[in-house]
């Protein structure tokens, strides 16, 4: 069996409807593709009631993984999710559809997929027990919009997500957000995204409703460094129109008032502290006078003593 698998000319390994292979059989066969040059393997429809992998042993050049029609849970997805965050990560296709994956699944895999830069497609379609909150936590994924930081941190090289039967609007924003990792990846996704959905008001709100974030356009943009934010304003009237610029205008009054207010707050405390520090030297000064004239008398009886012994 490992020889066979050690095969230089063997990329590929179809075992699907197998499914004698089993849980145990996974097992050992992930163990055996150690240092198999095998890139893609089909485990569909293997009877897989859960899978184990030992993180010191994963294959080292497997790119492409098809456990769909099994029957891998949320523990299943732990296991999985050692193949995306192992060190230099060779995964690019994980096809899990028709598992038993529940939004604690999907919770396992976007956790794994923050960091992961190497898949580039995911399929989690017909697992039934992914609800609302499971698309939140996918959208989340390619487009966080929590924050502005948040948005340049997402998933930027996921290129293609299977999903499950969902609402629309999951759909088309997933989508969307996939649109500029294929078009723009690796330079400006993150950008792109911050201009197409944090700095347009309604499709920051529906977002949020998504992803269930609290939305305020006005700590957005108290958050925006008050000597670019006349840039953002224009950017926003140039991108989106005259009414996204008008809210935009709005929101923004918050954060520019905030700013004056934190501005003189900030000049009285220095104003304050300066004066402490005046107070402070005067205070230093006196010590170190009082101690020069010390030490002047001393001198001065010291002296008067050598003259007295002297006589």
């Amino acid at each position: 069996m490992i020889l066979f698998l050690s095969n230089p000319n063997l990329v590929s390994l179809c075992l699907e409807g197998l499914d004698e292979i089993k849980t145990e059989g996974f097992s050992l066969l992930f163990q055996a593709l150690h240092n198999s040059p095998i890139e893609r393997l089909d485990c569909n429809d293997c009877s897989l009631d859960s899978i184990e992998i030992d993180s010191n042993i994963i294959p080292k050049y497997l790119k492409r993984l098809a456990l769909a029609g099994n029957c891998i849970d949320a523990e299943g997805c732990r296991e999985v999710a050692k193949l995306l965050q192992k060190k230099d990560p060779t995964l690019i296709s994980l096809n899990l559809d028709g598992n038993k994956i529940d939004n604690e699944g999907i919770l396992v895999l976007v956790s794994a997929l923050q960091t992961n830069t190497s898949l580039k497609k995911l399929d989690v379609s017909q697992n039934n027990d992914i609800t609302s909150k499971g698309g939140g936590l996918l959208l989340k994924l390619v487009n966080d919009i929590s924050s502005i930081k948040a948005t340049m941190q997402s998933n930027h090289t996921l290129q293609t997500i299977v999903l499950p039967a969902l609402d629309d609007d999951y759909q088309i924003y997933i989508y969307d957000a996939l649109r500029f990792n294929v078009d723009y990846y690796p330079r400006r996704p993150g950008p792109l995204k911050v201009k197409g959905a944090q700095l347009h008001s309604r499709q920051r709100a529906v977002m949020c409703r998504l992803q269930g974030v609290e939305q305020s356009n006005a700590a957005l943009y108290k958050h925006i460094d008050p000597f670019i934010l006349p840039e953002v304003l224009s950017l926003v009237g140039r991108i989106h129109g005259q009414g996204e610029l008008f809210v935009a205008l709005l929101s923004s009054i918050a954060g520019m008032i905030s700013t004056v207010n934190r501005e003189e707050f900030l000049e009285e405390q220095k104003a304050f502290y300066e004066a402490k520090l005046k107070a402070i030297n005067a205070d230093l000064a006196a010590i170190r006078n009082a101690k020069i004239k010390t030490a002047t008398l001393e001198n001065d009886q010291h002296s008067r003593k050598r003259r007295l012994r002297q006589n």
